[in-house]
This record gives C-alpha cells, sequence and structure tokens, in this order.
C-alpha cells in the first residue's frame, strides 16, 4: 500500500513539474520591449513537444535581420503534417504599439512558419532557411542545441507555386 502512495506521490509531482514547464512556456508569447524581438529557443526539439527553452532578447542588429528574413517569405497553404515539431518561436513589437505585436513559430514540418497576428495565422515558406539561419545566429553560445541542430527541411514539391514565385 505504502508502495503505491508513493508511487501516486511521484505522478501527481511529476504532473506539477510538467504543467509548470507548460506555464513557462505560454510566458514567452508576451510582447517584448518596443523595437524588439524575443527569442524563445530549445534544447530539445521534438514531435513529442520541445523543451529545455531559452528566452532572450535581440539587439537592434540581429532584430533587423530576422525581421528582413520574416518579411521576405512568401505565403503559403497551412502544412498537412501529421508529425511536426517546433524549432523556435519569436515575439515582435515594432514599435510602442500593441497593434503591431505578433508572434511567429517555425516548425520543422514542411520549414513553414506560422505568423500570428491579432488572431489571425498567417501560414509563410521559409524553404531556403534563410528566417532559420537568422535565428540561429542570433544564438547565444552553448545553449539551445536543439534549435541550433535542427534541420533545413525543404519542400520538394514541383509546380506548386506560391505568392511571390515557385517553390523549389
Amino acid at each position: 500500500m505504502r508502495t503505491r502512495a508513493a508511487v501516486i506521490a511521484i505522478l501527481m509531482a511529476v504532473a506539477l513539474v510538467a504543467l509548470a514547464a507548460s506555464l513557462t512556456a505560454v510566458e514567452t508569447t508576451s510582447a517584448p520591449p518596443p523595437g524588439k524581438v524575443r527569442v524563445t529557443a530549445f534544447a530539445k526539439v521534438s514531435i513529442f513537444g520541445s523543451s529545455g527553452a531559452t528566452t532572450f532578447t535581440l539587439g537592434p542588429n540581429r532584430a533587423a535581420a530576422i525581421i528582413e528574413a520574416l518579411r521576405a517569405l512568401p505565403s503559403v497553404p497551412a502544412p498537412s503534417c501529421h508529425e511536426n515539431a517546433l524549432i523556435y518561436e519569436l515575439a515582435v513589437r515594432n514599435d510602442g504599439s500593441r497593434a503591431s505585436s505578433f508572434v511567429v513559430n517555425g516548425w520543422e514540418c514542411e520549414s513553414t512558419v506560422a505568423k500570428t497576428e491579432r488572431g489571425q495565422t498567417t501560414w509563410l515558406y521559409d524553404g531556403k532557411c534563410a528566417l532559420l539561419r537568422a535565428v540561429k545566429a542570433a544564438l547565444p553560445p552553448h545553449v539551445a542545441e536543439g534549435t541550433r541542430d535542427a534541420p533545413c527541411v525543404r519542400l520538394r514539391v514541383t509546380g506548386a507555386s506560391v505568392r511571390k514565385g515557385t517553390v523549389p
């Protein structure tokens, strides 16, 4: 009977730790200071949930590089992957107004990026991995190995068109 109670106590402790971790991850989506980009990167990237989040705010040069890479991405339909892994999350705030804030999630599936602004999600294609490279370049040394090691998964479709050209 004591063994069963101990097992239940351990399971409850694990559940509480998992809940605390998920609440911490939700906090990363808050808007950064005006003119900034807040990056959340992960120690482990997995289809079962990326973990080991590290969050930091970029300086103006790195933020500008990420915004430039993001603006160059073409729109695409939502991906249809059975498995997907979150590689990074960006919280962007262009100026002092709340209306200019948005969140960007970089996904492994088909190199897609989900940009959510004012409740609307737009899917973008990072097939040349310019945004992923910009995020990796901004990472502090020795952290977020999962994000740093994430592959560039290029979509291999012939004849599929996107708004700014053709998918290679």
